[in-house]
This record gives C-alpha cells, sequence and structure tokens, in this order.
C-alpha cells in the first residue's frame, strides 16, 4: 500500500470519528434539554396552583392584589 493511500484511509477514518464523536454529544445535549423544559413546566403548575391556593385566602388575596398593584405600576397600567 503506498503512503498517499494510508494517508487518505487514516484521513477518511478520523474523519468519521470526529463526526461520530460530534453526533454523540449532540444527542446528549438534546437529551438534557428536555429535562431542564420538563423541570421549567412543572415549576409554572406548581406557581399556579399556589397562586389559586392563595388567593383562597385572606392573606393569600392581598398578597396577590398588592403583588398585582406593583407589577401593574412597573408595566405603566396603574
Amino acid at each position: 500500500m503506498s503512503k498517499l493511500h494510508q494517508k487518505a484511509i487514516d484521513a477518511h477514518t478520523m474523519l468519521r470519528f470526529r463526526t461520530a464523536r460530534a453526533m454523540d454529544r449532540f444527542i446528549d445535549e438534546e437529551r438534557g434539554q428536555g429535562s431542564v423544559e420538563y423541570i421549567g413546566i412543572i415549576l409554572v403548575v406548581v406557581a399556579i396552583v399556589t397562586a389559586v391556593i392563595a388567593g383562597a385566602t385572606p392573606i393569600g388575596t392581598a398578597i396577590i392584589t398588592k403583588l398585582t398593584a406593583a407589577v401593574n405600576k412597573i408595566g405603566g397600567t396603574a
């Protein structure tokens, strides 16, 4: 086998190896992102449930009223 032929085989092997590693990293990154998205959804649901429960008590209603007023003041709607 000539040196040129061996170098071509080596280059091809290295390219395939690096491509496979890059694909593995990409797939691993996509898996992790799904977990973060699920945690975000769970946190939003917990926040909504907490707000509903807090709104059912007099203290919760007062807190929601003050928070709404503060947000409206920041947004310029107050």
